[in-house]
């Protein structure tokens, strides 16, 4: 807590939290101000007294609005056998037999007594009554008294009824005020109050928490939706007096939502999901809804060549006019359905490609009809897939038989070019779908929706996750929202 002087300018209460790249949203989930009262004091030279009646008891009026914590009575006395005895403390006054009695305007033209010093004792089943002033070194405490004008008798006898009026003189009267805070108000950055408080806040009450998530949060929707920093500053302002304010640092998120379908196609591959840049951090988390649909086709493990990074210098084969044969480990497709065939590498110049599957134990007899591929020159190494047409399940050694009919192509890999074959496969068999190194689900089924996903938020740090699995799969991600916590 900070001790805060209230006044009409107000004391700023900052919300500053980091940007998040193209954050659309905040969501609040603490901003809370505790305000404790902090009593203070001040000097009121402006009293005025005055003797009235016989005895004569003193009057004192206050400035409307002051509470009175303390009057300083110099020259406080009585008469006794015709001289002044000076009364400064609460000895002095029970020596004599005295009491000095407090009392203010009771409403109907009277004056009713609040205080007594000493108080009135108790007795029977009452209790000490009148209490809570004090009286010492000439200084009548009071404790924040809230009147415009008091009286001050000086009385014999014990009790109330008994009470009888002594004559009171007095040199001077100066006070000290009890300030209380009083007339908050909690304003918004344009100035719109989002809370209240007009009365004065006592001592001892319970301090008032402010709950700010919904200004706070709207305020930072207001800066997101300007184009603005994400610093916006309240302020709390007051009539008068001080308080100790706390605001500990409201916490919550940024968020980013993309709206629509993101589609991802994978064949085999990894696939980045397209989201442009993101914040350089981690998000706290990531939501979305994601339909996952298989192609029932999937990699055939046992020949699914790595794919070497998209660009650089990589060994391989050049694929001109003459055919270029990779062997298949043996057995490999036996009994299977063959879907695709995948060649690893790139074309250097427009290439019309011929892919055919021969029979390595009949002299590389075709299993087939070659599948002919237009390819762009391309600089980046990835899978080239071919559909073999009317080829059945084999149990026959087999080889992958490439030629370019026109153009050239670089097939990747040493010593053996690389391959990826895929099949048919009507069971996902539980295989992942994965976002980086994280697994986003267990395929199962055929189809599947999964509303409000949590995704792992690793994968959106920066530059955005890729998606890969060894099934075929379209995964379409819509609703997608990044929390950034702040």
């Amino acid at each position: 807590m900070s001790p805060v002087t209230l006044d009409a300018n107000g004391h700023p209460l900052r919300v500053q939290w980091n940007g998040a790249l193209k954050a659309t949203d905040a969501e609040v989930a603490a901003a809370a101000v505790q305000i404790t009262p902090m009593p203070t004091t001040a000097p009121m030279p402006e009293l005025s007294s005055a003797s009235i009646g016989s005895p004569a008891e003193l009057e004192v009026t206050v400035q409307a609005g002051r509470r009175i914590q303390s009057l300083t009575l110099e020259g406080l006395r009585m008469v006794k056998d015709g001289k002044d005895v000076a009364l400064q403390a609460v000895a002095d006054l029970q020596r004599e037999s005295r009491t000095l009695v407090v009392s203010v305007p009771d409403g109907s033209g009277g004056f009713a007594p609040v205080y007594a010093v000493p108080p009135v004792p108790a007795r029977g089943v009452m209790p000490q009554a009148l209490k809570g002033a004090s009286f010492g070194g000439g200084v009548l405490t009071l404790n924040g008294l809230a009147t415009a004008k008091l009286r001050l008798s000086l009385a014999e006898g014990a009790f109330p009824e008994s009470y009888q009026r002594r004559e009171l003189r007095v040199t001077t009267v100066t006070g000290v005020a009890s300030v209380r805070p009083r007339g908050l108000e909690l304003v918004d950055p344009a100035g719109t109050a989002v809370w209240a408080f007009p009365d004065e806040l006592a001592p001892g009450a319970p301090a008032p928490t402010v709950d700010l998530r919904f200004a706070v949060e709207a305020a930072l929707k207001d800066a997101l939706a300007g184009n603005r920093a994400t610093d916006v500053t309240f302020r709390l302002r007051g009539a008068a007096g001080s308080a100790n304010v706390a605001f500990p640092a409201p916490h919550g998120a940024l968020v980013r939502a993309f709206p629509g379908v993101l589609r991802s196609e994978l064949a085999g591959d990894p696939v980045p999901l397209e989201l442009g840049p993101l914040a350089n951090e981690t998000p706290a988390g990531a939501t979305a809804d994601v339909t996952i649909s298989y192609a029932g086709i999937r990699l055939l493990d046992r020949v699914a060549d790595a794919v070497p990074p998209a660009f650089g210098d990589v060994a391989g084969r050049v694929v001109g006019g003459d055919a270029v044969v990779r062997a298949l480990p043996p057995q490999a497709l036996d009994d299977l359905s063959v879907a695709r065939v995948g060649l690893i590498g790139r074309a250097p110049e427009r290439c019309e490609l011929s892919m055919q599957l021969v029979d390595l134990a009949h002299g590389g007899a075709p299993l087939a009809p070659p599948a002919v591929l237009q390819l762009e020159p391309s600089r980046a190494i990835a899978t080239v897939w071919a559909a073999p047409a009317g080829l059945a399940p084999v149990s026959t050694p087999v080889g992958v038989s490439v030629r370019a009919n026109t153009g050239r192509f670089f097939w990747a890999g040493t010593p053996d070019p690389g391959v990826r074959i895929a099949i048919f496969d009507a069971d996902p068999g539980g295989r992942p779908l994965r976002a980086g190194a994280a697994t986003l689900r267990a395929v199962t089924k055929n189809e599947e929706h999964l509303p409000a996903l949590a995704l792992p938020p690793a994968a959106f740090h920066a530059a955005g996750p890729v998606l890969s699995s060894e099934l075929f799969l379209t995964v379409d991600v819509s609703d997608l929202t990044l929390r950034y916590g702040r």
